[in-house]
């Protein structure tokens, strides 16, 4: 997909107008869908690059689930807009949300990243994950460093870097519903 500024600016100013979750799929569903099977198996390789220096032990574990993060999400986005009734429990956003919208456009905009259009769904499909659903924006099961996962603990998800992201420019962690993993 290409994507110029104006195509952001456009994407940013029409997730501010997001009040509700609905609005926020909408919104979601709207860009998302102009993504093609070439876009997304551009986003695949993009992962298979990220990840080709990392221990093979590590990225066994990590490749599936980053795999499941964008793809699942994609599927949830499609799935969730074209089977949910209209006005129905739709929440409104809350404040984290619009902080979180300022973070894509800052990103997004001053040409710290390359590229821009895999950026852009990454953001897209997580802030589905966190603002729609409720979930972490990394999947539970997700591996980190020093052997923890992301976890579900009843209607809870723990997190075992949500308090050790902060400074890092691009993450979403922030934004994240998880709740810190003490242990």
């Amino acid at each position: 997909m290409n994507i110029d500024y104006a195509f952001i600016s456009s994407v940013c100013r029409d997730l501010y107008k997001a009040k509700t979750q609905e609005d926020l799929l909408d919104c979601i569903f709207t860009i998302v869908r102009r993504y093609t099977l070439s876009d997304l198996q551009g986003v695949r390789g993009f992962v298979e690059n990220q990840y080709k220096d990392l221990p093979v032990h590590y990225k066994a574990r990590l490749y599936p689930k980053t795999i499941e993060q964008i793809f699942g999400a994609y599927h949830s986005v499609i799935l969730s807009h074209n089977t949910r009734r209209r006005g129905g429990n739709s929440r409104e956003l809350p404040e984290t949300y619009k902080k979180f919208c300022d973070m894509v456009e800052n990103t997004l905009t001053t040409n710290l990243i390359d590229d821009v259009a895999i950026h852009l769904l990454y953001y897209l499909l997580s802030a589905h994950t966190m603002f729609v659903k409720n979930e972490p924006g990394h999947p539970v099961g997700t591996p980190f460093p020093g052997g923890l996962t992301v976890k579900r603990s009843g209607n809870r998800f723990l997190c075992p870097v949500k308090e050790k992201t902060n400074g890092v420019l691009l993450a979403i962690c922030p934004f994240c519903p998880a709740e810190p993993d003490e242990k």
